[in-house]
């Protein structure tokens, strides 16, 4: 399948597009090709004339796509204005385009919260919240997260309900490790009531997008899953390694499991005797040194 992938830089917009994109990559073959809208002005200019007047597109015509996507309204008007060139392609907005759009698209993607607004029942499709990856991976049973938004026109952001509610899950289990996240959208109020929360509860941790010391715990447990995938990657291009020498050597293959044992406590007892001699020849004295500390910290 060939898809045309049409982003306004706007990385909230983009993530969806993304997410939903390797999903379909899953069952189909994909081939995306990636477009950033440039003039948002030009674009109206080109929808306003129905295509007489048109804006860079020479490089796009010569290709055939199965699929144009996008999210945003500076996406949303360049997809219209590419609607007219390509007519068999399916066109799909994610997230609601203006209402003097709507007509030029074949499916529209909407959250649930935008159900109200007028579009033709056969273009439709509602999701809950926002698109985003799925993972299927084995979680921290004693580790839990809390996600604070902001103020909106759909939702009533009501600071009091929202702390009484953390107060209540809180103490409903106290054995979880709470981790408070909010966003660039949080209501200062709501991050000192945030602040304090922790100050009540040892099981609360309070991950501020705009504090570095927040953002430095955040990278502590980033880097605790990555580390494992590190390690991974370093054992097998390690092995790696090695099993090209064992290639070299030529071993036969009736002896290969008495080869790769003895081959490999060759390896360690080598590595342990080079730790141990530059331990003797350098560690000892240097540890005298009052500077060692400081330095090895």
């Amino acid at each position: 399948m060939k898809i045309l992938w049409v982003k306004d830089g706007k990385l909230g917009h983009e993530k969806q597009v993304e997410a939903l994109l390797n999903e379909i990559s899953k069952d189909v073959d994909t081939i995306i090709t990636e477009n950033v809208t440039k003039s948002f002005i030009l674009e109206i200019i080109e929808f306003l004339s129905f295509g007489f007047i048109q804006t860079d597109k020479a490089n796009l015509k010569e290709q055939n796509f199965d699929l144009i996507i996008g999210a945003g309204n500076k996406s949303f008007i360049r997809m219209a204005n590419l609607a007219i060139i390509y007519r068999t392609t399916k066109i799909v907005s994610i997230l609601c385009p203006n209402y003097f759009l709507r007509s030029r698209f074949d499916h529209i993607c909407i959250p649930v919260h935008d159900n109200h607004k007028k579009i033709d029942s056969n273009k439709k499709i509602t999701f809950e919240g926002s698109l985003s990856y799925v993972f299927d991976i084995d979680t921290k049973p004693d580790v839990s997260m809390i996600a604070i938004g902001g103020n909106n026109k759909h939702f009533h952001f009501d600071i009091d309900s929202l702390v009484n509610q953390i107060n209540h899950i809180v103490y409903l289990y106290p054995n979880i490790n709470w981790h408070i996240f909010n966003s660039r959208r949080t209501p200062e109020e709501m991050n000192i009531q945030l602040s304090k929360l922790t100050k009540n509860y040892k099981n609360i941790y309070f991950i501020d997008v705009d504090d570095s010391k927040s953002l430095d715990l955040f990278k502590k447990y980033i880097k605790e899953y990555l580390r494992y995938l590190v390690i991974l990657f370093f054992g097998l291009l390690h092995g790696l390694g090695f099993a090209l020498v064992l290639s070299d050597i030529g071993y036969r293959s009736a002896d290969l499991f008495i080869n790769l044992v003895s081959f490999n406590i060759g390896i360690e007892v080598a590595q342990i005797s080079i730790v141990l001699v530059l331990y003797l020849l350098i560690a000892l004295n240097f540890a005298k040194n009052k500077n060692y500390r400081i330095i090895i910290r």
